[in-house]
């Protein structure tokens, strides 16, 4: 059987822009049917233990967004050009799953709705051969896959994972909507705090399994490895909105696990580097409070907050790669 993809190329270029950058799991098994691509989640395959969704038409419309890109690494903005020159302006939303979290096999499987470049996508992908599947092109790498669901609507993952969306597409199998497996993670991103006025830019769930618990335990986050579930949400705007519930055990577990960042975000204000920095402003707007068995968080930046923050970061940039050019 063919093994997972840890992470495929496409999909670790879509997530890196997400996280360069930076509710309710609408319908359901009930919700009117609609047009393959419009609702990307419900082309995610079954089984998933994390998933985020992403309107990335909004990301389009925040000129921070661009400025927070040109602050990636090198390899992510050479991994972002594979999906086209401008990938904000020309992917609408993408929908990600990520499968087997916390094992050696963890592999991501993406969905994105946009006007794609086949072509470019093609000749980035090593070993590509073209072949044809239910209806839908598919090209498949040496260690990944890809497919051309409709003109506008592209999946990227594993050998399996990509004919799954295409076979979720045809409805021939379950997908994250109606699949019993997917329930708990379903009702988590549920919990995803919404915005205002319409929804936020990023969504995102995670309903961590027994590996992820043992190996984030591992690495000293015994406190997230207790959580049942974590549901997180990004508002843009004037500046920018983080909310975040997650639920613990129990409500002695929670009002532990919310006395302990209160703590931390006390600790790391008084943190030299922070203070050497001028970053303090940036931590106070953290707030955090229990309620019963969730813990409540919030983050607000201003505009204004927001541009001294990029701008501070991108004088730090600058004053790295200066000192890197040093013989």
């Amino acid at each position: 059987m063919t093994r997972p993809a840890r992470v495929t190329r496409p999909a670790l270029a879509m997530l890196t822009l997400i996280a360069g950058c930076g509710g309710s799991i609408h319908g359901g098994s009930s919700a009117v049917e609609r047009p393959v691509g419009e609702d990307l989640l419900a082309l995610l395959p079954s089984g998933a233990d994390a998933v985020i969704d992403v309107e990335v038409a909004q990301l389009d419309g925040w000129p921070t967004a661009r400025r927070l890109l040109t602050l990636l690494p090198e390899e992510g903005r050479a991994q972002l050009a594979q999906l086209g020159d401008d990938p904000l302006a020309q992917i609408q939303a993408l929908a990600v799953a990520v499968h087997k979290a916390g094992t050696p096999d963890v592999g991501t499987t993406m969905v994105a709705r946009g006007a794609l470049d086949w072509d470019r996508l093609r000749a980035a992908l090593t070993g590509a051969v073209e072949g044809e599947y239910h209806g839908a092109t598919i090209v498949d790498g040496n260690t990944e896959s890809m497919a051309r669901i409709t003109p506008t609507v592209f999946a990227f993952g594993s050998r399996v994972a990509v004919r799954r969306v295409c076979d979720v597409a045809r409805k021939d199998d379950e997908g994250l909507r109606t699949a019993a497996v997917d329930k708990a993670l379903r009702d988590a991103l549920g919990r995803a705090p919404t915005a205002k006025l319409g929804r936020p830019a990023i969504m995102a769930a995670i309903v961590p399994t027994p590996p992820l618990r043992e190996k984030l335990r591992t690495e000293k986050w015994q406190s997230a490895a207790d959580l049942d579930w974590a549901a997180v949400s990004l508002a843009i705007g004037d500046g920018f909105d983080v909310g975040l519930i997650a639920a613990a055990h129990g409500p002695f577990e929670a009002d532990s696990l919310t006395k302990l960042m209160k703590t931390r975000a006390v600790e790391l204000k008084t943190q030299a580097t922070v203070r050497l920095l001028g970053l303090v402003p940036f931590v106070e707007p953290f707030i955090v409070i229990a309620k019963e068995k969730e813990i409540h968080v919030a983050y607000r930046l201003t505009g204004v907050r927001v541009d001294q923050l990029v701008t501070r970061l991108e004088q730090m940039q600058g004053l790295g790669t200066r000192k890197a050019a040093r013989p």
